[in-house]
């Protein structure tokens, strides 16, 4: 532990002694998002959510309840409870009477089978609770606390916050019957139970779901939450088969087991230790966040691919293999969690850094373009596919991580705001002493780094604007009303603040120039480049490169040189943007002329199958600015 401490002394000294959190989500109001980000949240809702089968596929079970044996394995979890926190979440963003009305049906659905006990579940109750030893029941039960709870939050439902103490009441003393060698997943019960500590008050929710040993046996370790520590390694399986498979093998990865290191486990746990932190500041509650955060971020076998995501086959992942089960989806959207309690924890906008290269990349590519179907897992390397399910945890958790997007925006300071991701936007925020200021961005990011920013006080007021100036950016140019602003960037935070006397009208705008990148590969991708523009990743989809039939993609070879501008591109994204290049055919010479003209698109392209490629020169590779930020 102390070696991993000395690293981040300063840091450690700032997040033990202060009363507060340096960025905050309080004070945040109606928070409305347009361009892409609006646009996904806008599809979830109508293409997806208000689409989905919910008695049939998800509510029959809770109605029809079963013996375990007589229900296919795969159909025992249908994820209901993140699917109902989900639709808690988008029905409150989008003020819509038909999302509101599906949450609403959700919510009568369900406590319509909650039995005198407080049970709601898929499985017919036994009297010895061993449908509580069936895998996922708690984790099912858990989440169903969490949508309800979230309900009492967002609309202030009493009814659904009595439901949800009733659940939680009976999944606290059904614990005690679960054998100790039980193979029981208990993801989501740390998220509930705190969060219902905090609404409630209520002690006991917080020491059971801190203090008893947790975790399903063989994917995490087993302990409770206030002490949890362990290892971060890659799984055996994963190593071998990185070491030996040949880079044209096509094998997938789903069958590896995901033996401990299981990363929505370990993010999500993560994330816990930090809020726990924030209530009872202490060491090693920061440990593991540390821990995963330095080996995400390593030159070095560094487990976060380019894209903006961690995993493989579910488990830790060092390789750079893009191939097969690269990045769940649930992983993707918890790292957004664990990132932003760090965001706010340490006042450190760099987090955002991550944040927007994940949610520009890996999230939005777990998504149809239309919205309706959803990814397991999303390889940069080799044909994609889609789930084929509406149920089960990466549906219920991309929808979950799409509903709380507008939560990553806009923090508040002791006195101003923050702006960490840029995007179409609008907000209310709260500035102390009935002060109030509205805020909206306009801007066609990430297509362009121009971002214009309206200030609007209720009253004129002196507070401060902190920008997060992405560290791939280099030469931006900011201005207020027309002025340049001086202030350079602090690098140690990579932000400009602004401190001044507002006034209603008052505008800043941000130009951030988005040259082309090729940023070069490392571990299995070394020797290779991907190109880059601001926060996306550009992939190669075959379909929209006619005659590359036979070719083995990754080894073709581009010429930086014959880069052109952007070009706008409606076919993934309404304003995307494509690369045009020219390139040479695997095994042409160098000093042949280059015979391959290339158009890359953005990495949503459901039709992306490769971003790594190699250059006739690695002098044009630049390192990805984002392994540096966690050392």
């Amino acid at each position: 532990m102390d070696d991993l401490l000395s690293w981040r002394e300063d840091r450690q000294r700032l997040m033990l002694n202060r009363d507060r959190d340096p960025l905050s989500t309080q004070g945040i109001h109606a928070v409305k998002l347009a361009g892409e980000m609006g646009r996904r949240m806008d599809i979830i809702a109508r293409n997806n959510l208000r689409v989905l089968d919910l008695e049939g596929v998800f509510l029959q079970q809770f109605h029809n309840r079963k013996n375990p044996s007589e229900i296919e394995s795969f159909e025992r979890f249908t994820g209901v409870g993140m699917l109902l926190d989900a639709a808690v979440l988008l029905a409150h963003y989008s003020e819509d009477p038909e999302d509101i009305a599906i949450k609403d049906h959700l919510i009568q659905q369900l406590l319509a089978t909650q039995g005198s006990d407080g049970y709601i579940g898929a499985f017919e109750p036994r009297d010895d609770g061993s449908h509580y030893w069936e895998e996922y029941n708690y984790h099912e039960g858990a989440y169903l606390v969490r949508g309800l709870l979230r309900d009492y939050e967002l609309f202030d439902r009493p009814d659904s916050l009595k439901a949800a103490r009733k659940l939680a009441d009976h999944l606290m003393a059904e614990w005690p019957r679960i054998p100790q060698d039980a193979i029981v997943t208990t993801l989501g019960t740390d998220e509930a139970f705190i969060r219902l500590h905090a609404a409630t008050a209520h002690q006991p929710y917080l020491d059971f779901c801190t203090r008893e040993p947790m975790g399903r046996p063989g994917r995490i370790s087993t302990m409770p939450l206030y002490e949890w520590a362990e290892p971060l390694e890659m799984a055996k399986e994963l190593e071998d088969l990185a070491s030996q498979a040949d880079e044209s093998d096509d094998t997938k990865l789903e069958e590896i087991p995901n033996s401990i290191c299981h990363m929505y486990r370990f993010l999500s746990r993560c994330a816990m230790q930090l809020q726990l932190h924030r209530m009872e500041p202490a060491e090693n509650l920061l440990v593991m966040s540390w821990r995963v955060l330095e080996g995400m971020t390593r030159h070095a076998r560094g487990g976060m691919v380019v894209t903006g995501t961690v995993s493989m086959a579910e488990g830790w992942h060092e390789t750079q293999d893009g191939r097969g089960a690269l990045g769940e989806t649930c992983a993707t959207v918890h790292l957004l969690h664990f990132l932003d309690e760090l965001l706010r924890l340490e006042g450190d906008l760099r987090y955002g850094d991550i944040m927007e290269r994940a949610i520009f990349n890996a999230l939005f590519a777990a998504q149809s373009p239309d919205g309706r179907h959803l990814r397991y897992y999303t390889s940069f390397s080799g044909a994609r596919s889609y789930f084929e399910h509406d149920t089960y945890c990466c549906p219920g958790n991309f929808r979950r991580g799409i509903g709380v997007l507008p939560s990553f925006v806009y923090y508040g300071l002791d006195n101003g705001v923050a702006v960490n991701l840029y995007g179409e936007s609008t907000a209310r925020i709260d500035l102390g002493d009935d002060r109030e200021l509205e805020i909206q961005q306009e801007t066609d990011y990430p297509t362009s780094g121009h971002v214009v920013i309206s200030i609007d006080p209720s009253i004129t007021a002196s507070f401060s604007v902190r920008l997060r100036m992405p560290a791939w950016c280099s030469g931006a140019r900011v201005t207020v009303n027309d002025e340049p602003v001086d202030d350079a960037v602090d690098d140690s935070s990579g932000t400009i603040e602004i401190d001044r006397r507002w006034e209603r009208g008052d505008t800043i705008t941000v130009d951030m120039p988005m040259p082309w990148r090729f940023v070069k590969g490392r571990e299995m991708q070394e020797g290779r480049v991907a190109v880059m523009r601001g926060p996306v990743v550009y992939c190669l989809n075959p379909d929209r490169n006619p005659g590359l039939e036979g070719m083995r993609l990754r080894d073709i070879v581009l010429d930086p040189s014959c880069v052109s501008s952007p070009e706008r591109d409606d076919a993934v994204r309404p304003q995307g943007t494509t690369c045009r290049l020219r390139g040479r055919s695997p095994g042409r010479s160098h000093d042949q002329p280059t015979d391959l003209a290339l158009v890359l698109s953005e990495y949503p392209d459901p039709g992306g199958r490769e971003i790594y490629f190699r250059t006739a020169s690695t002098n044009i590779g630049v390192e990805d600015e984002l392994i540096s930020i966690g050392n």
